[in-house]
């Protein structure tokens, strides 16, 4: 079966038809509103995805090319079946649509999507005809299996779905049926979406929070659209600025990286020399290996701090409120440790002290944080003598 891949986007001198379920009566389109985000996330970012308006879902490109597909949500019967109501309301559906030129059958293709699906012979038959001659061969076939002794064979419900279809005309009608296809697709709904998520490079970790968040900015879409009686379209190119951003401040942003730049020998060897910081480990009795710990933390703190300001990843006042609240917890702790410990030595109260805030899990702005930088910026601020470890720090540091 040959069908064209291209996909049309609305042209102003084409007649457009409001679906069979208008907008007002349109409810448990969880399936369609699915495929809608499906074709989103796959198609260019010039075409235009509507649900509910050329057909249950359609995608259009300016090419003039379309997508026009039928989805199917069945509990028990198949809707693929030879004398499916719903294989023949879909056909008859195609057929009104290319007799009324609504859809022009050569540039249209012609989707019925019905996940898990059987399809019975007629519909394999529609579905696998490339040519002219295959299609003629696969109607003939279709009217010979549904006409006994020259009569329909087919229930009431049916039968006026099939005689619309086989009433179309005869050339328009095999090009219908040479660019339909059928897809059962069983690999789920949601399966598909992550796979065409992960095509556009979404993080593994994140996939399941884009989509819901895809669903979510789909539906309010659709109800925007309903509210204001219009049948649901969205262009890619706003769908992907959406995601884009959410991604860009979910993905991006949801745990800040450090930036891991290197720090030299030099840079350390001059914050060991005078930085007050230093002085204040020193103060409680710090080796030489817990102090050049503290200077890297402290340096690769600088460093993420300028970064993440400068792309824009973090806000100045969500700095300051971050340092305010170190500084709140330094005082409260302070405080606790001066009561609890009031029997032991100075040095071994700063030293607790130190170790207590070392050991704080503070976040940024709502965003988890690298240990390193927590614990670089208490060092910052021990640096400002904001805060300090020995209970005698600012006095010690003047002298």
């Amino acid at each position: 079966m040959e069908s064209s891949n291209g996909m049309a986007k609305k042209s102003a001198t084409k007649k457009k038809r409001r679906s069979t379920n208008v907008p007002d009566t349109l409810r448990g389109f969880s399936v369609q509103a699915t495929r809608l985000v499906y074709y989103l996330l796959g198609a260019s970012l010039d075409d235009v995805v509507s649900l509910e308006h050329l057909d249950d879902v359609a995608v259009e490109q300016a090419d003039g090319h379309v997508v026009a597909e039928q989805a199917k949500s069945y509990k028990s019967s198949n809707p693929l079946a030879d004398r499916s109501v719903a294989l023949w309301k879909t056909l008859r559906n195609w057929a009104d649509d290319v007799s009324s030129n609504r859809l022009v059958p050569e540039t249209t293709r012609f989707v019925v999507f019905a996940p898990g699906a059987s399809p019975g012979g007629l519909a394999t038959g529609f579905a696998s005809a490339a040519t002219t001659e295959e299609a003629n061969a696969a109607v003939d076939t279709a009217r010979d299996t549904l006409t006994e002794d020259g009569d329909w064979d087919v229930s009431d419900t049916a039968l006026p779905e099939v005689k619309a279809f086989f009433a179309c005309d005869p050339m328009k009608r095999a090009v219908l049926i040479k660019n339909c296809q059928v897809d059962t697709d069983t690999s789920g709904l949601d399966d598909s979406l992550r796979e065409r998520l992960a095509a556009k490079l979404v993080g593994e970790d994140v996939l399941d929070t884009v989509l819901e968040y895809a669903h979510g900015w789909v539906k309010q879409c659709i109800d925007e659209d309903l509210e204001r009686r219009l049948p649901p379209q969205i262009s890619v190119r706003s769908f992907i600025a959406a995601l884009t951003e959410f991604v860009r401040t979910y993905d991006r942003r949801s745990i800040l990286r450090s930036v891991g730049a290197s720090i030299s020998d030099e840079q350390v060897a001059e914050e060991v020399s005078y930085r007050d910081y230093v002085r204040q480990l020193r103060l409680i009795e710090l080796d030489d290996e817990e102090i050049l710990e503290a200077v890297n933390d402290y340096l690769s703190s600088v460093i993420d701090r300028v970064e993440w300001a400068e792309n824009g990843t973090i806000s100045a006042a969500a700095l300051d409120s971050f340092e305010q609240d170190l500084s709140r917890t330094w005082r409260n702790r302070r405080r606790q440790c001066a009561i609890a410990h009031a029997n032991r030595t100075e040095v071994e109260q700063g030293t607790l002290l130190h170790i207590d805030c070392m050991l704080h899990d503070a976040s940024l702005d709502g965003l988890t944080t690298p240990t390193s930088f927590v614990r670089g910026s208490w060092h910052s601020l021990a640096d400002e003598r904001t805060v300090g470890w020995h209970p005698a720090y600012d006095t010690l540091l003047d002298t």
